[in-house]
């Protein structure tokens, strides 16, 4: 069973960032490659060790911060997957929707799908504020959903 995360090879030109992707084995019959929705840029990813570079060279203080909750984000998603595959390995099927389900689980709701631009300032929070249980909660998906936008 391996964990491995790598970038997309399309890269946004605007912020110089990439889309995270996990690639899941678990033997030679079982090889899943699904999308994180987790974006960084290409100059800080390690292609070697399929993590975000060392923040400490870095001189900009809130860089750094973005950068240390991302990797916290890719490591915390690593061991969630890792634990619920020895979980469900014999309850369930292990495949791609089972790998899509567990990384939204572990990150919340996508926030990028919402089109909020077309709504008045009204509609847009009366939609927030319906939203209740969706909403990030915790402070890693808060950064998450900033790092999305």
């Amino acid at each position: 069973m391996k964990t491995i995360f790598t970038l997309s090879s399309k890269i946004d030109k605007k912020t110089g960032k990439s889309e995270v992707y996990v690639r899941f084995t678990g033997g030679r019959k079982m090889q899943l490659r699904a999308k994180t929705g987790i974006f960084v840029k290409v100059k800080h990813w390690d292609d070697e060790f399929g993590r975000i570079k060392s923040v400490s060279r870095m001189t900009n203080k809130d860089e750094q911060k973005v950068v240390t909750k991302t990797n916290e984000l890719v490591e915390g998603l690593r061991y969630n997957i890792n634990t619920r595959f020895e979980e469900d390995q014999n309850k369930v099927t292990i495949d791609k929707e089972w790998l899509e389900t567990v990384i939204k689980e572990y990150l919340g709701p996508d926030t990028r799908k919402t089109d909020i631009s077309a709504m008045s300032f009204f509609e847009a929070f009366d939609q927030f504020v319906t939203m209740e249980g969706q909403l990030a909660l915790s402070a890693q998906q808060s950064v998450l959903a900033l790092i999305q936008s």
